[in-house]
């Protein structure tokens, strides 16, 4: 059961790993290129899923869920800590070109997997893991937006030129 006084604990956890592993996303993506390839890889695999606000909440919440109750909950306790965190790194690929992004998923893994050590339990990797997720795929969301919306004017802007020139060629001089 959570009581008052863990559900701080687990926020406080939480709201230091989201701070430490945004941070660290943010510093690697601006200092980096092999940061920033394989987050630009990330984006164009997300341009060609079709995301609403309904599958970006559930991408979200699964992938959270998922990924802390079996690398934590389940990984950690056989192989360890780092044991879990290197699998976890393993499992989130990126080219040759774009190898530190696994590396941070690494890094990752070990700051997910002692906040479970610590705390004792998966909410606060849970609630973290939810957060940067989640602001991950709304990235990804508003990119698809913005190029929807590029595209839908550009078509717009052919339109008018199109029925310009039918206008042209279909008036007398």
């Amino acid at each position: 059961a959570v009581t008052s006084a863990s559900f701080g604990v687990h926020v406080f956890t939480a709201l230091v790993l989201i701070s430490v592993l945004a941070g660290s996303a943010w510093g690697l993506n601006k200092y980096l290129r092999s940061f920033r390839y394989a987050s630009q890889l990330i984006e164009r695999v997300f341009l060609r899923v079709r995301l609403d606000p309904v599958s970006v909440v559930m991408l979200a919440v699964i992938s959270s869920v998922g990924e802390e109750v079996f690398f934590r909950g389940a990984l950690q306790s056989l192989i360890g800590v780092w044991g879990q965190a290197l699998v976890f790194g393993l499992l989130h690929p990126a080219t040759k070109k774009g190898w530190s992004y696994t590396v941070y998923t690494f890094f990752a893994g070990l700051c997910f997997g002692y906040a479970f050590m610590i705390t004792g339990s998966l909410w606060a990797g849970i609630i973290a893991h939810f957060v940067i997720n989640l602001h991950g795929f709304l990235e990804a969301y508003a990119l698809q937006r913005a190029r929807d919306k590029a595209r839908a004017a550009r078509m717009a802007v052919s339109s008018q030129v199109r029925a310009a020139r039918q206008s042209d060629v279909s008036t007398p001089n």
